[in-house]
């Protein structure tokens, strides 16, 4: 295992202290250590060395795309959302670069706390913003900087900006790059490959990530306030590698057979989230979806499908079996002047017409082969046979009626029948 090249001895401290002021004004940028006679170093290469005590990862130094692919590769382990986002980044990287020769920058006020030997300085070798009217390129780079490193560190700093670019994005936006830093110095050491899910996850939340993979589902693991400050969202594991519950990413789309989730909420709704457990081996045992979730957001819903019968069924409550089979689906439905409840079960029409706004609760459950074998109204109702409808009755809200598939006929036709008005 190949060590950091020492090259600083370890002197009194310099400081730098975390610049104000808008993103958007001050920008962020990527530094290296500059000493006398001595290869440039990138910041957070030497900080990994110095301050953090890692070992450097030696492997794939043949060229810049090389290393680049292989530290994003590492991200593979854990989470792939966050290696695929980052190798779109870095696709664009150099178009939309530009590098300005003879140059000296004026260094951004993002480092926050750092230190490096007295007898040494801080270059910033990268300026990275949002184009706008003020930069036409979203990196503007110090071409003698960035020539004189070497392909470690070239890659190093561009993988500074490819996170650093994410720390800057709602809703985890930092105003210093410490933790960018940080996290990278620990992506091009050693020992990244070493930690578990469990440590992954719990490193993303002190470094105030906010979004995390597992499996193909993204998940949330932190939040800004409201009110200002950081919230670590609750995330709880059996073992080191395998989660029991979490809460799902505001965006996103996944399937598990006629199950979709298809989550569209903007960027910007939060608190509103989807809670999710989990069988020790991963598999999901339970979707709980907030009260606020389907407006904001649109519900799952299951296709279900036989000789007899053709629905969608939407639910803020869906249980699942170890073999990936939904077993229960729950839902209280916001009915109002505009949202009605309709569904057709062999051949009999159950409706709930426009009413002034109630919740109602409806619950179905699955036999083996996902076929409906009960389930519940959450109110009374009455049955219209000439329109072999049964009508749910607004003003009995609380009343559960259960309905066995097998027999539904025979249940239906036993309910009262509906008044002619």
């Amino acid at each position: 295992m190949k060590k950091f090249f020492v090259f600083l001895f370890l002197l009194p401290s310099l400081s730098f202290a975390l610049g104000g002021g808008d993103w958007y004004e001050k920008g962020n940028g990527g530094f290296v250590v500059m000493c006398d006679e001595k290869a440039l170093m990138v910041f957070d290469l030497y900080e990994a060395q110095v301050r953090y005590k890692m070992s450097f990862d030696s492997r794939a130094l043949g060229s810049l795309d090389e290393r680049i692919e292989y530290l994003l590769a590492k991200f593979d382990k854990h989470n792939k959302s966050r290696a695929s986002l980052y190798r779109r980044w870095y696709k664009e990287f150099f178009q939309e670069a530009e590098f300005i020769p003879n140059a000296k920058f004026n260094p951004t006020g993002d480092i926050g706390f750092g230190y490096i030997p007295k007898n040494c300085s801080l270059e910033q070798v990268v300026f990275q913003r949002a184009p706008n009217i003020l930069n036409q390129f979203r990196y503007v780079i110090n071409l003698d900087l960035w020539q004189a490193l070497s392909i470690e560190n070239q890659a190093a700093l561009v993988m500074h900006e490819l996170i650093y670019r994410e720390l800057t994005l709602p809703p985890n936006i930092h105003e210093s790059s410490e933790a960018a830093r940080y996290f990278n110095a620990l992506l091009n050491s050693e020992q990244f490959q070493k930690l578990s899910y469990q440590q992954y996850i719990l490193t993303l939340q002190e470094l105030r990530f906010s979004k995390a993979d597992y499996g193909d589902l993204i998940i949330v693991v932190g939040e800004k306030k409201l009110e200002g400050g950081w919230y670590k969202i609750p995330v709880d594991f059996f073992d080191q590698d395998h989660l029991k519950s979490a809460t799902l990413d505001n965006v996103q789309n996944f399937k598990r057979g006629k199950f979709v989730y298809d989550s569209r909420c903007a960027a910007e709704a939060t608190d509103v989230g989807t809670v999710v457990s989990f069988f020790p081996q991963g598999q999901i045992r339970l979707l709980a979806i907030r009260q606020t979730f389907p407006d904001l957001c649109g519900l799952p819903y299951f296709d279900y499908e036989n000789a007899e019968t053709k629905l969608r069924l939407h639910g803020t409550r869906w249980s699942f079996n170890e073999a990936g089979q939904l077993i229960t689906l729950a839902g209280d439905y916001n009915v109002n002047s505009e949202v009605q409840i309709a569904f057709h079960l062999k051949g009999i029409k159950f409706e709930f017409g426009a009413q002034p706004q109630i919740i109602i609760p409806l619950l179905f459950n699955f036999d083996d082969n996902e076929r409906i074998s009960e389930f519940m109204l959450g109110t009374s109702a009455c049955f219209d046979p000439a329109e072999k409808t049964v009508r749910m009755n607004a003003t009995t809200v609380g009343s559960n009626i259960f309905f066995n598939y097998e027999g539904l006929e025979r249940e239906v036709e036993a309910l009262g029948a509906c008044l002619i008005p």
